[in-house]
């Protein structure tokens, strides 16, 4: 695995993927926080001793909170990366690296995915999905494989390699993109 930092320059990603991070507070620790309590203070209520429900209370927050700093971590290593003959793609769980001769054919679109659904990622294979982030390989609704980092959906560039598969990013600005495969 490449590690995207080392070499090629940033392209800037529209938003932030960090933005998804309250998200992840709310659904990775906020909510078996809340279950927990509940469940603990129910058991208690009940006569159960108190010393095992505490042990058990906090074996779930533990978990829950390395679970939590475990996702912050991956999703401070999404990255796209342009040098001079690739482009490199850091999803926190994977990492591509596109060769600009492959991409250059089809060339780079830019699409709001209301107005074409067929490129909507439909199903997580292996990657990040919260609320205003999708990060990692997708099947998307032409069942076609992708490769993607979105964080918003009205503004997409679209890329596809000469084997198929498919490159969405949320890119804040195309142009050193273009440039290189015109370059390429």
């Amino acid at each position: 695995m490449t590690d995207p930092s080392k070499k090629g320059r940033r392209l800037p990603l529209q938003g932030s993927p960090r933005s998804a991070l309250a998200w992840l507070v709310v659904l990775a620790f906020g909510v078996p926080c809340v279950i927990v309590a509940f469940v603990l203070g129910s058991a208690y209520r009940e006569g159960a001793p108190a010393a095992p429900l505490l042990a058990a209370g906090m074996f779930i927050l533990v978990i829950s909170v390395a679970v939590t700093l475990w996702i912050v971590r991956m999703t401070r290593r999404i990255a796209v990366t342009l040098d001079a003959d690739a482009l490199t793609v850091a999803t926190g769980v994977a990492t591509q690296r596109f060769p600009l001769a492959t991409l250059r054919a089809n060339g780079v679109r830019i699409v709001d995915l209301a107005a074409h659904p067929e490129l909507k990622p439909l199903l997580r294979t292996w990657g990040i999905g919260l609320p205003g982030l999708a990060a990692g390989w997708f099947r998307l609704r032409n069942r076609g494989k992708a490769l993607c980092v979105l964080s918003g959906r009205g503004r997409v560039t679209v890329l596809r390699a000469d084997d198929g598969t498919w490159v969405l990013l949320s890119l804040a600005d195309t142009t050193a993109l273009r440039n290189a495969l015109d370059a390429s």
